[in-house]
């Protein structure tokens, strides 16, 4: 097996912090590191190394019909869908035709994007549907696995903020026995309402104690 990550990383940096059985290589590639693996312990190996490094995907490493982890980026700043970064040498397109079809919609990107809580930097699972090599482009969707249990409605969306941050603002908010507050990656959380706490209300609050986030409501499909 192997993994491309990002950045110049040593042998012997990976070596002092895992005790496997596994046998690796390390090749440098430019700005990035290729690990080639094998062992009993690969698969404990490869997650080590995702979790501790950035990973990086390579054009002719991706495949059509793979879903990869990611965050939405220029959010609402065009109109023909929304982009993913996944770590690779290009963001994949989530086009307008495959937003409809996720969401089950006839609306706008911006409709889908403002109904849907989706929101700049937000972390989500993006299946490549199509990739073309000769244009270094790639298009995908949203995985409806992801989107069935994560952009459950009424949620509040909230991302760009760490959750120390954010449960600290909700700790010293009137709301804070009728939220809970869970997160989906290191800096995007989701924000489920009870009682008679309303998320209008909720991104109205936060929204001024925290400007630096980015907020949104799921709605209903």
């Amino acid at each position: 097996m192997n993994i491309t990550l990002q950045g110049a990383i040593a042998r012997q940096d990976i070596a002092s912090a895992v005790d496997l059985e596994v046998s690796f290589e390390v090749e440098q590639s430019g700005p990035y590191t290729v690990v080639t693996f094998s062992g009993p312990d690969e698969e404990i190996f490869e997650a080590f190394l995702v979790s501790r490094y950035r990973r990086f995907y390579r054009l002719r490493d991706l495949e059509e019909g793979k879903v990869y982890p990611g965050r939405l980026v220029d959010v609402g700043k065009v109109g023909f869908g929304v982009y993913c970064a996944i770590g690779s040498e290009r963001d994949v397109l989530l086009d307008l035709h495959g937003l409809r079809e996720v969401f089950s919609s006839t609306a706008s990107t911006r409709q889908i994007i403002f109904s849907q809580g989706l929101v700049e930097g937000l972390c989500v699972e993006a299946e490549v549907t199509r990739i073309d090599r000769g244009l270094d482009r790639l298009w995908g969707r949203l995985s409806p696995a992801w989107i069935e249990r994560t952009l459950i409605p009424g949620a509040v969306i909230v991302a760009g903020i760490s959750a120390e941050t954010l449960s600290a603002a909700i700790a010293s908010s009137p709301f804070r026995d009728t939220t809970t507050m869970e997160s989906l990656c290191e800096r995007s959380h989701r924000i489920i309402c009870s009682g008679i706490t309303e998320p209008p209300g909720v991104v109205a609050y936060l929204g001024r104690k925290l400007r630096e986030a980015r907020f949104g409501i799921v709605g209903e499909r």
